[in-house]
């Protein structure tokens, strides 16, 4: 993001005038947009002798809540756990839900196909060295 410096000072004289303009024109580093200098000059005026006007778009804010809920949002995404699994209140008033129920479905779908992986290096070893087995949902019923 660039600036623009305005000067509106009577008694600033054309080669300070100059000297600035070469300094800001300078002065752009990485990832920022150019800036540009003006010089008004203005007998009596009741403006700031010196002014800089920020350029781009500086109505974005790093607003914490709304990074955060979107990184939660993209986490559980990336993972596929259900959130109540997670202990994340959702802030729809739908509720948690049955984390049971969302155990039994995230175990189906998310879990079982990572543990085959596993299973199968039984058979690159030649040998039983990894196994799991079933959950026992009627306890987690209870």
């Amino acid at each position: 993001m660039g600036y623009i410096l305005v000067t509106s000072d009577a008694g600033l004289t054309p080669e300070q005038a100059d000297l600035i303009k070469r300094k800001v024109k300078e002065s752009k580093g990485i990832g920022n947009g150019k800036s540009f200098y003006i010089n008004i000059p203005r007998s009596g005026s009741t403006r700031d002798p010196v002014k800089i006007i920020p350029v781009g778009n500086i109505g974005i804010k790093d607003d914490f809540l709304d990074i955060k809920n979107e990184t939660e949002q993209q986490i559980i995404t990336a993972h596929g756990v259900p959130p109540i699994l997670l202990g994340i209140i959702p802030e729809n008033t739908g509720g948690l839900g049955n984390p049971v129920q969302a155990l039994q479905i995230y175990y189906e779908i998310g879990a079982l196909p990572l543990l085959q992986v596993f299973v199968e290096l039984n058979g690159v070893v030649g040998k039983a060295v990894v196994g799991f087995s079933e959950p026992d949902w009627k306890l987690l019923a209870a």
